[in-house]
């Protein structure tokens, strides 16, 4: 479980993000994001278009977790309001592979913004 701190819990937050968030996509995944104050935090939406099965669901969020995780230790200058969501064809893939698309897209928001704000 990511600390208290670091998650997207309300509506209201995942509209802003929804509403004024940049998309970045890959096969597996799909964030939006925004710049934040102080603290990177995240949303995870897995629905029932990924699978029927709550199992299934929860793995795959159990999967972005765990990689948000290994984010947040990072020493990083920049923070963010982060939601991912996962695509069906997350059924198909392991945890290296998603680990792999959050880090690129993690990789693409932060380049993004760092180019952006020069």
């Amino acid at each position: 479980m990511l600390p208290k701190q670091h998650r997207i819990t309300k509506n209201k937050e995942f509209a802003l993000v929804f509403d004024q968030g940049k998309s970045y996509a890959t096969k597996f995944l799909v964030m939006k994001a925004v710049p934040s104050e102080n603290i990177s935090r995240f949303g995870f939406i897995v629905s029932t278009k990924v699978s029927k099965r709550a199992y299934y669901r929860g793995k795959i969020k159990k999967w972005l977790r765990e990689s948000a995780r290994e984010f947040i230790k990072r020493d990083i200058d920049v923070f963010f309001d982060i939601i991912i969501v996962a695509r069906k064809e997350s059924m198909d893939a392991n945890f290296q592979l998603i680990q792999n698309d959050f880090k690129f897209l993690i990789s693409k928001i932060i380049c993004f913004y760092e180019k952006n704000n020069h």
